[in-house]
């Protein structure tokens, strides 16, 4: 859903761009239609796959960062890549959950958007991404983690 940003975006990965707050504001699970345009888990994972095939194929020469009209139709489809070609296409980025909803029925031990970044990370990992999975916290310093 975010393939405009993400093809912005990944010409500046990691160099400019290091740091990414997205919402993901339910655990693993929660049907899509109980989702309310959110994302879960699984659906953020997604978006960081197409993120990562971005940097990859931009890594690899065969995107541009560039606007031309010619070829917008071309610059919205995913650049395709293996999943080998994946492997740490995000290390050195910072991926901050934020805007998660509470646990109302009480189902988490531990407070939900550490519930919900950890469940992310092990989904991350899985793919390889190298991308560092922070759950936000009210009053936190987010300069040099």
């Amino acid at each position: 859903r975010n393939l405009i940003v993400w093809k912005a975006a990944a010409p500046m990965i990691p160099h400019n761009l290091n740091t990414i707050f997205i919402e993901c504001s339910y655990p693993l699970g929660r049907q899509d239609e109980f989702l309310y345009g959110h994302l879960s888990p699984e659906h953020l994972v997604q978006e960081l796959a197409a993120l990562a095939r971005e940097v990859a194929g931009v890594r690899r020469g065969l995107t541009r960062p560039d606007r031309s009209p010619a070829k917008k139709k071309q610059r919205l489809q995913a650049t395709p890549s293996t999943p080998s070609e994946l492997h740490d296409a995000l290390s050195g980025m910072r991926v901050f959950i934020i805007h998660c909803k509470e646990d109302l029925s009480a189902e988490f031990e531990l407070p939900i958007h550490t519930v919900i970044a950890t469940q992310v990370r092990k989904l991350v990992d899985e793919l390889r991404l190298g991308v560092e999975i922070i759950p936000a916290e009210q009053g936190m310093c987010i300069g040099e983690l």
